[in-house]
């Protein structure tokens, strides 16, 4: 919880602050736009290397396999690069790239899911017979 206050405060902060200083200091109100940017992508960054250390601890004491694992973080990974490169494309008035970027991640989370895919059919035919 604290750390989405921290986020949440940072972005607010770096958002009202140029507003407060006045347009006297435009190179202090980008310069204060991208440390808040910064502040709150690393703390992001913490927090998934956290949830990843955690998920990986609980796996290996289950005695589970890791591979697919893996699979599944380059997946949400993958899944979040794109949007993030989908957006800033459209803040750049381009949705027709945007567009494509998206068609294209899904096409490359597809493939990665089709190993996955064939795990989960082998594991049903295996029950069935």
């Amino acid at each position: 919880m604290k750390t989405v206050l921290l986020i949440l405060s940072i972005g607010l902060i770096s958002v009202a602050l140029p507003h407060f200083c006045g347009q006297q200091n435009a190179g202090i109100e980008y310069a204060d736009w991208d440390c808040g940017g910064h502040f709150n992508l690393l703390q992001v960054l913490l927090a998934l290397l956290n949830i990843f250390a955690t998920i990986t601890a609980i796996t290996g004491n289950a005695g589970l396999q890791t591979d697919y694992l893996l699979l599944i973080f380059k997946v949400v990974g993958i899944a979040y690069l794109g949007e993030f490169a989908a957006q800033l494309c459209r803040d750049a008035d381009q949705g027709s790239i945007a567009q494509k970027i998206e068609m294209g991640v899904k096409i490359i989370i597809m493939l990665m899911a089709l190993p996955l895919l064939q795990a989960i059919l082998d594991a049903v035919i295996g029950l069935l017979s």
